[in-house]
Parts: C-alpha cells; structure tokens; sequence
C-alpha cells in the first residue's frame, strides 16, 4: 500500500466525519473478519519479531485501518525507525 492510501486511511480512521470517509473509494481499506483477526495480530506480531518487517508492515496496517489502537501505534514506531 502507497504511503497515500496510509494517509487516507488514517485521515479517515481520525477525521471523525463520515461524509469524508465514504467519499474514499471502498476497495483501498481492506476488512478484516472477526474470525481471521486474531490470526492477523499474532501473525503480524510473528513477523515483527522475527524481522520480517515488510511483512509485519502489511499485517500491522490491515488490521490498522480497521481500527485497531495497537496495530496503529506498530505502524507508527515502524515509520519513526524507519
């Protein structure tokens, strides 16, 4: 995902105004089903703590952008250390 459709997304998860969020196309945010969100958490943190963080990154900013407060903060430490 470019670092745009990161920005959308955050400027949609913060903005609080849903005009604004749904005049963003739909098929940039990604949903995340209740039964595969665990796995999406574990995996990513899985990945981040073996070093993939290419792949942690992408898992981090799914679950992200369905609103999860800690995959936000991951994604946030991973662009400061960048």
């Amino acid at each position: 995902m470019s670092l745009k459709n990161v920005f959308l997304c955050w400027v949609s998860l913060f903005s609080g105004s849903l005009a604004h969020a749904a005049s963003f196309e739909s098929s940039k945010f990604d949903r995340v089903m209740l039964s595969s969100y665990s796995d999406l958490l574990r995996d990513a943190a899985s990945a981040y703590g073996s070093k993939r963080f290419d792949k942690a990154f992408e898992l981090f900013q799914r679950s992200a952008c369905a609103g999860d407060k800690q995959s936000q903060s991951a994604l946030g430490r991973m662009y400061l250390l960048r």
